[in-house]
C-alpha cells in the first residue's frame, strides 16, 4: 500500500450534544488524511494520489513497542506497578517522533517522582469524542493536551476546568506573551476570565515554497511584492507545467480554511475583539472583511490556486505541496517541512524554504499564532498529582527536550527552552525552523480568535468565515453582502450567548 492512508469517514452529528453542531463538524472532520481531490472542483474532481508517511514503529528503552499509524489510539503505562497514578489524554498528529518525545518525558517524570502515568494518544477527533463522553459521564482524566484550540474554551465556559492562575503566575516571566493571552478563558458559570488552560506549544502561520517552482530562494515580506512574486511564479513557471503558483485552503470543511481567512483578515487590519469586547461592525472592520473576501476570491478567479481549494481538507495543501502541484502554500506549524525532514533531507535543506507571513498592505505587522492547550478538569480524581505532572513538565530542563522532539514543528512557549537549545532553534543553516521562531518571538503575535472566547470558538467550528469566500464564488453574491452576513451572524451569536 506504500504508506497511503484512506480518508476516514465519521458521523458529523456525533458530538452535537456537547460542543454544538459546528464544533462537532470541525472535530469530526479533523482526521481526514490521504488521497485528496486537489485540482478539480466538484462535481467532477480529479483524484491525485499522493504519498504520506508510512506507519512508524517506536521502540522505547523499556519493553514497550508503540506502532504509530495515523490516526491511531495507543496507550503507554508504567512498566512497574505503583499505587499513585494519573490518567493523561494526549493529542498526537502526523509525526511518530511526537509520541516518542512525550513518552520520554513521561518516563523521566515517573523515575523522579514515583507517580505512575497511564497516557493514551488520540487523534484530535478521537480526543474530542473521548472528552465528550467524559463530560457527559462525569468520569474525567487528570490531564488533557489538545491541538484543537476551541476545545479548552468550550469546556472552560461551563466551569469544568481547574483555575491554573497560580501556576501561570509562577512561570509568567518565562512565557511568551502572545500565547499567554491565548490561554485566558471565560467561565460563564462564575462570570469571570481566568487561566483555565496553559499553552504547551505554539506555532505561527507560515509560508512554504519550492525554490525551483517559485523561482526564488526567499520571499518578500511586503504584501504587494509578495503576491506579485507568487503571480510571476504562477505565470512563468507553474502554468506552463499545468500546476499552480499557490495553494490557499478556502474550504469550510476543517480548520485550515478559517485559519487562512483570519490570517488574511488580520493583514487587512481586522480587529473585531479589542480588549475582549465585540467591535465587528465598525467601519474599519467591515472594510477589512470586504477586502479579505475580495482578495482571495480574486486570486482564485485568476487561476492562481487549484480549483479544488474550496473543498480541501486540512492535509490537502500539504499533499499538494509534497506532490509539487503548487509552488507554495501557507500553514500553521512546520508540518510540511517536518515531513520533508523525515523523508528527504535534501528537499528540506536545499530545495524548499519557509518564510514569514507578509506584512499587511496597510502595515499591519501582526502574525497569527495558535496555542496548543493543556488543562486539568476541576473534578479530576488525582488533581494534586496532575499539578505535580504539569509543574514537572514545564520545568525548562524537562520541557526543552520534549518540545525539541517535535523536530521544530512547534515553538516552545518558554523563553528559557529556546535558550537551552539555541543551536537547534536558531541554526543559520536551517531554512525553516528559525523562521517560525522569529515570527513568534519578533513579530506582534495575534492569537486565533477561537482561543479568546467560546463564541468565537463556536463560530470557527461552524466555519462561517471561509464560507463567505465560497458563497461569493458559487452563489453570485458580492463581497459586501458576504461581509454583512458575517457581521450579522457574529453579532447574533454573541447576543444569544449572553442572553442564555
Amino acid at each position: 500500500m506504500s504508506g497511503e492512508k484512506k480518508e476516514e469517514k465519521m458521523d458529523r452529528r456525533k458530538y452535537i450534544k456537547y460542543i454544538g453542531a459546528g464544533a462537532a463538524i470541525a472535530a469530526a472532520a479533523a482526521i481526514g488524511y490521504g488521497v485528496s481531490e486537489l485540482t478539480k472542483p466538484p462535481p467532477k474532481p480529479t483524484t491525485v494520489v499522493t504519498t504520506v508517511p508510512a506507519p512508524t514503529t517506536i521502540v522505547t528503552t523499556v519493553p514497550t513497542v508503540i506502532t504509530v499509524p495515523t490516526p491511531v489510539v495507543t496507550t503507554y503505562s508504567t512498566p512497574s506497578p505503583t499505587s499513585r497514578r494519573i490518567t493523561v489524554w494526549w493529542t498526537t498528529m502526523y509525526l511518530a517522533a511526537e509520541q516518542l518525545a512525550t513518552i520520554q518525558a513521561v518516563r523521566e517524570f515517573e523515575k523522579q517522582t514515583g507517580i505512575g502515568v497511564d497516557i493514551t494518544f488520540f487523534t484530535e477527533a478521537g480526543l474530542v469524542e473521548k472528552v465528550t463522553t467524559a463530560v457527559e459521564g462525569k468520569k474525567f482524566p487528570d490531564i488533557v493536551l489538545t491541538h484543537m484550540p476551541f476545545l479548552a474554551a468550550n469546556i472552560a465556559v461551563n466551569g469544568l476546568l481547574e483555575d491554573l492562575t497560580s501556576f501561570v503566575n509562577e512561570i509568567k516571566n518565562d512565557l511568551l506573551p502572545p500565547v499567554l493571552e491565548a490561554s485566558l478563558q471565560f467561565n460563564k458559570v462564575e462570570n469571570k476570565w481566568s487561566y483555565y488552560a496553559i499553552p504547551l506549544l505554539t506555532d505561527a502561520y507560515n509560508v512554504h515554497f519550492w525554490k525551483d517552482l517559485y523561482g526564488r530562494d526567499s520571499a518578500p515580506t511586503d504584501w504587494e511584492e509578495f503576491w506579485a512574486s507568487v503571480k510571476e511564479a504562477h505565470n512563468k513557471i507553474c502554468k506552463p507545467k499545468g500546476i499552480y503558483g499557490y495553494g490557499l485552503t478556502m474550504s469550510d470543511l476543517q480548520t485550515d480554511g478559517y485559519e487562512a481567512f483570519h490570517a488574511i483578515s488580520k493583514s487587512f487590519g481586522f480587529d473585531p475583539f479589542p480588549e475582549r469586547k465585540l467591535a465587528i461592525d465598525t467601519p474599519s472592520n467591515r472594510k477589512a472583511l470586504i477586502e479579505t473576501i475580495e482578495f482571495a476570491t480574486s486570486l482564485y478567479r485568476q487561476g492562481l490556486f487549484p480549483p479544488g481549494v474550496i473543498t480541501w481538507k486540512n492535509p490537502d495543501n500539504n499533499n499538494a505541496f509534497h506532490s509539487r502541484i503548487i509552488a507554495g502554500t501557507s500553514n500553521h506549524t512546520l508540518s510540511i517541512p517536518a515531513y520533508q525532514y523525515e523523508n528527504n533531507k535534501d528537499n528540506y535543506y536545499n530545495k524548499m524554504f519557509t518564510s514569514v507571513w507578509p506584512i499587511g498592505p496597510y502595515g499591519d505587522n501582526r502574525v497569527q499564532l495558535n496555542a496548543r492547550h493543556i488543562f486539568i478538569f476541576k473534578d479530576a480524581p488525582n488533581k494534586d498529582l496532575a499539578l505535580k505532572f504539569l509543574s514537572f513538565f514545564l520545568t525548562p530542563e524537562n520541557y526543552a527536550p520534549y518540545v525539541k522532539g517535535y523536530i521544530g514543528r512547534f515553538v516552545p512557549i518558554l523563553k528559557s527552552a529556546l535558550e537551552i537549545d539555541k543551536d537547534f532553534w536558531y541554526n543559520p543553516k536551517d531554512p525553516n525552523i528559525p523562521v517560525q521562531v522569529e515570527a513568534v518571538t519578533k513579530r506582534k503575535g495575534a492569537p486565533l480568535l477561537n482561543t479568546l472566547h467560546p463564541v468565537w470558538a463556536k463560530l470557527d467550528a461552524d466555519n462561517i468565515f471561509p464560507r463567505a469566500w465560497i458563497k461569493v464564488l458559487t452563489q453570485n453574491i458580492t463581497p459586501e453582502q458576504a461581509a454583512d452576513e458575517l457581521i450579522a451572524q457574529v453579532k447574533k451569536a454573541f447576543e444569544e450567548f449572553y442572553r442564555a
